[in-house]
């Protein structure tokens, strides 16, 4: 999958969750759940995706619904309850 991303924030998410956004190019975004975040007014519409990284753990991406291309806004380990909603979404742990 081809993303985009700032590159200070890609720092600024290494620091806060220990990834780099370019690691979003190894999401297996063929097997991702995703839906519109409306838990605050963020002046645009975006997802939230939970995906597997690569063969390993779930990841949880935030980026805006209107790009054709992903703008990689954050990228971090999903939280237990993120991966309770994939599992029960998609059977897979």
């Amino acid at each position: 999958m081809e993303i985009q991303f700032d590159s200070a924030k890609s720092r600024a998410n290494r620091r806060k969750h220990g990834l780099p956004l370019a690691d979003a190019k190894r999401l297996d975004w063929d097997s991702m759940i995703a839906w519109i975040d409306d838990s605050q007014d963020y002046g645009e519409e975006r997802w939230v995706g939970i995906a597997p990284l690569g063969r390993g753990s779930l990841h949880t991406v935030i980026l805006p619904k209107s790009m054709k291309r992903p703008l990689v806004i954050s990228l971090r380990r999903s939280t237990n309850q993120e991966a309770r909603t994939y599992a029960a979404q998609t059977g897979h742990k």
